[in-house]
């Protein structure tokens, strides 16, 4: 999903087996991972918010879907259900 302001987009990048959440920089192809995907937690379709300040994902997680709320400036603060 690209960001509002058209520089980076937020996208899932499977690798073994495992979905994570990333932002990709769009000028350079550049790849930060913000959430890391495992074989029990799974990251999908992630959204931002209209200011760009937020990313919105699905994330299963012990066998349960739910939708989190994210901080993309600070990728280690716990998502909020």
């Amino acid at each position: 999903d690209p960001a509002p302001d058209g520089r980076s987009a937020a996208a899932v990048r499977c690798t073994g087996g495992s979905c994570g959440l990333v932002r990709v920089d769009l000028a350079s192809g550049a790849v930060t991972l913000l959430r890391a995907g495992t074989l029990d937690s799974v990251w999908t379709r992630p959204r931002w918010s209209p200011d760009g300040a937020r990313l919105v994902a699905g994330v299963q997680a012990n066998g349960r879907w739910r939708v989190v709320l994210l901080d993309p400036a600070n990728p280690t603060a716990p998502p909020r259900p």
